[in-house]
């Protein structure tokens, strides 16, 4: 195993670093930098109660499985009382979310903020990515469980292997609202492949149905994008009869009681 000081030289007293783990609400970094580069700079302009980047660079790690993905170095430009500015630095940028590395347990509950001479002879490197990570590789069809924002990443730069595996399925689905638990079945069919069908829920948020619609109108876009999490339930090749997915939809709906006060479906 080759050790990361053999390919990151610098001197680590002047790094804070930053051990990315999942937020108490929930919120996870790697779902974070996959999505929106932006957004994961947040997390390393956020101050808590007390000063934790006291040093000039932040030397930032995600939490990758078992391992932990780098995220950049970031200059501390200045402190304030409720945040910090920073800025993503050139060093080493061409490693940024390819450098996989292991050597420190990932299980360390919820500190963010170390020195990294603790342990930066600890790392050791796993892997480096040919490109930058992407997102979730497509995980077969029986285990798909993606939020909103997630298929949303994968729908804005489509992400080959999901495409391929949708776009040409019909099949029966189900959107989840984790805020309320309340249901919603639908089903892709005709003309149009799954992945045509998802791709509207994330133009609009509602996909034409009539409770959505209604509820998006309420809401916004934005109550979709936290709290939609989409599985599917049944696929069927693009020559199966439009009655059949028909019959299962209704199926699913009596089975998940999303034609009551438990679900958005009015049909």
């Amino acid at each position: 195993m080759i050790k990361l000081t053999d390919l990151i030289k610098i001197n680590p007293k002047d790094y804070k670093l930053h051990l990315a783990v999942t937020s108490e609400e929930g919120v996870n970094p790697l779902d974070v930098f996959i999505r929106d580069k932006d957004e994961w700079k947040l997390w390393q302009a956020y101050r808590g109660s007390k000063n934790e980047w006291t040093r000039p660079y932040i030397f930032s790690l995600i939490k990758f499985h078992n391992f932990w993905l780098f995220g950049g170095i970031y200059t501390v430009i200045k402190r304030h009382n409720t945040r910090y500015e920073v800025e993503l630095a050139s060093q080493f940028e061409s490693l940024i979310g390819r450098l996989l590395i292991s050597g420190i347990p990932t299980n360390r509950g919820r500190g963010r903020s170390y020195n990294l001479e603790t342990y930066f002879d600890q790392f050791e490197i796993n892997q480096i990515f040919q490109n930058m990570y992407d997102g979730q590789d497509f995980p077969g069809y029986e285990n798909i469980n993606v939020s909103f924002k997630n298929l949303e990443h994968i729908v804005r730069i489509n992400k080959a292997d999901w495409k391929t595996a949708l776009q040409n399925l019909k099949g029966v689905y189900l959107i989840t609202d984790t805020k309320t638990n309340k249901r919603y079945v639908g089903s892709a069919y005709g003309t149009e492949g799954i992945w045509t069908r998802w791709c509207s829920y994330i133009n609009n948020g509602h996909g034409g149905n009539k409770l959505l619609r209604k509820l998006i109108k309420a809401e916004g876009l934005t109550y979709a994008k936290e709290n939609y999490q989409f599985t599917l339930l049944e696929f069927r090749p693009m020559k199966t009869d439009d009655k059949d997915l028909i019959l299962r939809e209704s199926y699913w709906k009596r089975v998940l009681i999303s034609k009551s006060e438990f679900g958005y479906n009015n049909n």
